[in-house]
């Protein structure tokens, strides 16, 4: 099966499922790399996503992507894949018949769920409540921390910005992601919140270019 065979498939389910979902939901790029994300956006982008091994076996995933910081891909941290479902054999071919039910599935069933299981609010009452030492399994709130703080109007990035940087580089000293979160503590520290906000909103930007994310939602909802 070609990629440019399973791409074709794999968007054509996704247009006629966004139909059927709750709410407002749009393809952003293309084939294979095309994810369905959920209008409209603000500082995390609730996706829909398929990939494919070597081996032609087939990845679906639900989750919700944080824009608070670099982007590393669209990860399953924050929801599900198929492989966590009940629905994850027999393998999933993309070009097969059956393949559109099966996703269907796994996005009414699991998907929605999962994603609206980590919504921002959540997010921010949780790394409001984070406290050292960071571990690998708090490493991801760590990494929005920083951002909810500018973002909230509830403190210093400072703190968690710091705390992270030197957890990630006493484990990897070269992370080219470190650089964002040493840019915020300079800009906060030059400029305070507006500054900060100003970075923020940058990366975000970069992410949503970078992956032809909707024009429409370019400027982010105002947190409230």
């Amino acid at each position: 099966m070609s990629k440019a065979n399973a791409g074709s498939r794999w968007v054509k389910i996704a247009e006629t499922l966004a139909r059927k979902m709750p709410g407002e939901w749009v393809l952003a790029g293309r084939g294979q790399r095309a994810v369905l994300v959920r209008r409209p956006i603000g500082w995390t982008v609730p996706f829909i996503a398929f990939g494919q091994t070597s081996y032609g076996e087939g990845r679906l995933f639900a989750a919700r992507m944080s824009l608070l910081e670099p982007y590393t891909g669209w990860k399953v941290t924050f929801g599900i894949s198929l492989q966590d479902t009940p629905l994850y054999r027999p393998k999933l071919v993309i070009t097969e018949p059956a393949a559109a039910d099966r996703v269907e599935r796994f996005v009414m069933d699991h998907g929605l769920a999962a994603v609206d299981a980590f919504p921002e609010p959540r997010m921010v009452e949780v790394c409001a409540g984070l406290q050292p030492p960071i571990d690998l399994t708090s490493s991801p709130y760590w990494a929005m921390a920083p951002g909810w703080a500018v973002i909230t109007g509830q403190g210093s990035p400072v703190p968690s910005a710091t705390a992270f940087v030197e957890f990630w580089t006493s484990r990897d000293p070269d992370n080219p992601h470190m650089v964002f979160y040493r840019d915020l503590i300079a800009q906060w520290e030059a400029g305070g919140g507006d500054a900060a906000l100003a970075h923020l909103q940058r990366n975000r930007e970069e992410i949503m270019t970078s992956q032809k994310l909707p024009d429409a939602d370019r400027s982010p909802v105002p947190w409230t």
